[in-house]
């Protein structure tokens, strides 16, 4: 990679942190502006960006940049990350990673500091590498059997690192799959897909997993929605180092039309939220049992959104999910150690009118103690459109009082902070990114966070 385009990506660095380094005045409790950090900037654009927090401090930021070699017929991007050491208080420099024939590239870090970071590499075959949190990356490593997009990773708490990928073959080349590998740690040997899913009638357009222990793991998802006709449940099945059985379907799950998300408490129970077209079902299941029937806990009727999912290690799992009707505004529901949802809660305090200024939450992850983390952003609608001015963290306890989330970051004019997301630690840390889209151009330039 020649030094122009690092020169000039570290200009727009400067440029933009200089522009957001005024101080705001807040509570004693708020995020300064001053906190605001740069991740990652390009002027081809910040493509696929993604983040994971461990344990004192340490994080690892992830992210792919469209190659200047890329051509209509043929996408090439380069993968970066950067990695912040533990007790660090910034990121270090980008580290070039590989060339990848998607924009699609992901991070996770497991309970004992165990990292990997996923992209497709130029031939389309899935590429992975490690490390611990004192060492470096090692050599990218080559998932055979077949050519995957993207993949979904997850760790076990014993290091144990399990995969998932779908294509649907209405909308990609090639019949419909869904592949899935998971292994032990320390496991050397050679890595190959296992199609778990050949069935078009079966495949539709989500899926996730979730690692176990002893090279074990679990890969869901979605069927595919028709008009008219039954509509083919959500499907799961466990990886191991032997075969598994066939798929089996979780009862009375509906359409996905949103996403699938897949998590894991401390003893092994599994929560599965499934965001609806029109609302939001959780399906639980203990460990050693299969899953439980899917309990749609959004109202039927109501237009609500894809909802999101937080596990706490200690095994309280909260859905949260918000309607467009004004009266309705957010609600939750939670479940402790795999048992069914509790009843619906209101979460009095958010602002959800139609005009006016309203708050509307972004992403939710665990903290200690059963407290979440949640990433708010302040939309103003009196102007014509709505206007997304500022961002905000709220640490809340579900089933205590919610107060309105206090904004300390401003968002720059006719910008949009899509995509965001906020990952958090056992130890209580939280990390908070979103990426600045401008609203008359699909290419976003760089990607901010701010951390505790």
């Amino acid at each position: 990679m020649s030094k122009k385009p690092l020169k000039q990506a570290v200009s727009i660095w400067l440029v933009a942190i200089s522009s957001l380094m005024c101080v705001m005045a807040g509570q004693a409790d708020a995020v300064a502006e001053r906190s605001v950090r740069l991740a990652a900037a390009s002027r081809a654009g910040v493509h696929g960006f993604d983040l994971a927090l461990g344990n004192r401090g340490y994080a690892v930021m992830v992210w792919t940049v469209r190659a200047r070699t890329a051509t209509d017929r043929q996408y090439w991007a380069n993968v970066f990350v950067r990695t912040r050491a533990p007790k660090a208080s910034n990121f270090g420099r980008r580290h070039f990673l590989g060339k990848s024939s998607s924009e699609s590239a992901e991070v996770e870090i497991g309970a004992t500091g165990a990292t990997v970071v996923t992209w497709s590499g130029k031939d389309g075959r899935l590429r992975y590498v490690k490390r611990s949190p004192r060492s470096t990356w090692e050599r990218p490593r080559t998932i055979y059997g077949a050519r995957v997009s993207s993949a979904h990773v997850s760790i076990g708490r014993d290091g144990t690192i399990a995969l998932a990928s779908l294509r649907n073959g209405n909308l990609e080349s090639g019949p419909s799959r869904v592949w899935g590998v998971s292994w032990a740690p320390g496991y050397r040997g050679i890595k190959k897909w296992r199609v778990v899913s050949r069935s078009a009638e079966r495949v539709g357009f989500h899926a996730d997993v979730v690692a176990s222990t002893r090279g074990r793991g679990t890969v869901v998802w979605s069927g595919p929605c028709r008009a008219g006709k039954s509509k083919v449940a959500t499907s799961w099945v466990d990886l191991a180092s032997h075969p598994s059985g066939p798929p089996r379907r979780v009862s009375n799950s509906g359409c996905v039309a949103w996403d699938i998300d897949l998590q894991a408490d401390r003893f092994d129970n599994q929560y599965l939220r499934l965001g609806l077209l029109g609302g939001v079902q959780l399906a639980v299941r203990k460990h050693g049992h299969g899953f439980s029937a899917a309990t749609r806990v959004s109202p039927k009727g109501g237009n609500g959104g894809r909802g999101f999912l937080s596990v706490g290690a200690n095994g309280l799992a909260t859905i949260i999910w918000g309607t467009s009707a004004s009266a309705s505004g957010y609600h939750y529901v939670t479940s402790r150690r795999a048992s069914a949802p509790g009843q619906s809660r209101k979460l009095i305090g958010a602002r959800t009118g139609l005009s006016g200024t309203r708050d509307a939450l972004m992403d939710v992850a665990p903290l200690p103690n059963g407290k979440l983390a949640m990433l708010w952003s302040e939309i103003g609608t009196k102007k014509q459109g709505g206007s997304w001015d500022k961002l905000g963290v709220k640490v809340w306890r579900p089933r205590t009082g919610f107060q309105q989330p206090h904004y300390s970051v401003g968002l720059p004019k006719n910008h949009i902070p899509y995509p965001t997301g906020i990952a958090t630690a056992d130890g209580g840390s939280w990390i908070a990114w979103w990426q600045l889209l401008y609203e008359h151009d699909s290419i976003g330039t760089k990607v901010l966070w701010i951390g505790k």
